[in-house]
C-alpha cells in the first residue's frame, strides 16, 4: 500500500510538471542563450537574411491547433547543401531542433526559443545521409517531432 501512494505521488507530481511546462500563462519566456541548448556540433543553424526566399516553411503550432505539431514534419534533404528555412510560432513558445543521433541529449541544429507569434528564417546545412529526429523541446512529451530525411 505504501509503494502505491509514492507511485500516485511521483504520478501527480511529473504530471504538475509537465502542465506546468506547457504553458497557459500570460507571460512568454524570454529567447536567451541559457534558454535552451546550443547546438553543439556541425551543421549549425545561422539567422538568415530577412530578405532570402525560403525554400521550406513550417509552423510550429500548440494547442489551439488541437494538438502539438508542425505542419511540415517530414522532410527529405540532400546531404551537405544549405537549405534556408522560416519557422513561425503560434501563440506559444517553440523551438526547430534536430537530434543529434550520436549523441543524446544534443542537437545537430537548435532554432532557440520562438517566443509566440514570432517568425525567424534560419539557414540549415544537411548533414551525412540518415534519418534524424526534429523535435520542439518543451513539446517533445506532447508528440512534437518530426523526421528529415538526408539523402
Amino acid at each position: 500500500m505504501r509503494l502505491r501512494n509514492l507511485a500516485l505521488v511521483l504520478l501527480v507530481s511529473l504530471m504538475a510538471v509537465a502542465l506546468a511546462a506547457c504553458g497557459g500563462g500570460t507571460a512568454a519566456p524570454k529567447a536567451t542563450a541559457t534558454t535552451a541548448p546550443k547546438a553543439t556540433t556541425a551543421p549549425t543553424a545561422t539567422t538568415a537574411p530577412t530578405t532570402a526566399a525560403a525554400d521550406y516553411t513550417i509552423k510550429l503550432l500548440g494547442n489551439a491547433s488541437g494538438s502539438y505539431h508542425f505542419d511540415l514534419k517530414d522532410l527529405t534533404l540532400t546531404a551537405g547543401k544549405t537549405y534556408t528555412i522560416k519557422l513561425t510560432a503560434d501563440a506559444e513558445p517553440h523551438t526547430w531542433s534536430v537530434k543529434d543521433p550520436k549523441n543524446p541529449g544534443k542537437y545537430l541544429v537548435d532554432s532557440g526559443y520562438l517566443t509566440p507569434n514570432e517568425t525567424k528564417t534560419i539557414q540549415f546545412t544537411a548533414p551525412a545521409a540518415g534519418t534524424y529526429v526534429v523535435i520542439c523541446i518543451p513539446h517533445e512529451s506532447l508528440k512534437m517531432v518530426g523526421t528529415i530525411t538526408v539523402k
